[in-house]
C-alpha cells in the first residue's frame, strides 16, 4: 500500500515539474530520477517477495532504507517546487 501512495506523490512531482522553468528543472532533475529509480527499485523488490515468500529480515532493511531515501528525495524535491503547485 504504501508504494503506490509513493508512486502517486511521484506523479504528482512529475506533473508539477513540467511546469517549472529550465533554471529549476535542472536543479530538481537528479532528485526527479533518483525517486524514479528508488520506486522502481522497491517495485523489483516487491515482486521478488511475492514470488518467494517469506521475505527476510534483510528484505525489509532493504524496503525500509529504499522508503527512508524516498521521503528525503521527495522533501528535496518540495524546497525546489513552488508552494501552491501541488499537493492540495
Amino acid at each position: 500500500m504504501e508504494l503506490n501512495a509513493w508512486k502517486a506523490q511521484l506523479y504528482d512531482i512529475l506533473v508539477a515539474a513540467d511546469k517549472l522553468s529550465g533554471d529549476d528543472m535542472s536543479k530538481m532533475q537528479h532528485t526527479l530520477d533518483m525517486i524514479t529509480s528508488t520506486v522502481g527499485e522497491l517495485e523489483s523488490i516487491k515482486d521478488q517477495m511475492l514470488e518467494a515468500c517469506p521475505s527476510t529480515v534483510d528484505q525489509e532493511k532493504v524496503i525500509g532504507s529504499k522508503l527512508e531515501q524516498l521521503r528525503n528525495e521527495y522533501s528535496k524535491a518540495l524546497e525546489i517546487l513552488p508552494s501552491g503547485w501541488f499537493g492540495g
